[in-house]
């Protein structure tokens, strides 16, 4: 004979208890068994989920160094807002104030650099420094391919254009 335990314990996930597990307040649900009216009715946790809101919570995101020509010399800016946006296009999501757009807005050109581990603390600095304040044409060695105007870093293993 199969106690109300094991039974609890040994139902599948698509049994009749599996509707009332959907608490539409994404509370915990109780764990354990209550008697209501001479039956022992079992209970079960189930997981939390928390409402998020509006935000962007897809994370991990991969780092890049965007690259543009800007007044005739390449610049750079790190992001990690890239995408995909079909077979033959990138998105990149970039503050308006970064000096880089300029030359993309410019030249409808950019490069995307995946760069390594080992490059952490330069694609760091490359976020955090303005090429307003610093000229970042001489940080990286740079190559161009069939785009004049996007610069790509010979340091990357990962570049595109």
């Amino acid at each position: 004979m199969m106690t109300a335990r094991a039974a609890a314990v040994n139902r599948s996930a698509d049994d009749p208890w599996a509707p009332c597990c959907r608490d539409p307040d994404y509370r915990r649900a109780a764990i354990g068994y209550e008697t209501v009216t001479h039956r022992t009715i079992a209970t079960r946790e189930v997981t939390v989920k928390e409402k998020l809101g509006a935000t962007n919570a897809l994370y991990p995101l991969v780092t890049a160094i965007i690259g543009a020509t800007v007044d005739g010399k390449p610049d750079f800016a790190t992001i990690a807002h890239v995408g995909i946006a079909h077979l033959k296009g990138i998105t990149l999501g970039m503050g308006k104030i970064h000096l880089t757009n300029e030359g993309i807005k410019a030249n409808r050109t950019f490069s995307v650099n995946l760069p390594s581990e080992d490059m952490m603390v330069v694609t760091d600095h490359i976020g955090m420094v303005s090429g307003r304040k610093e000229d970042k044409s001489g940080i990286f060695d740079v190559f161009y391919g069939e785009l004049d105007t996007a610069p790509m870093i010979e340091q990357c293993k990962v570049t595109m254009e």
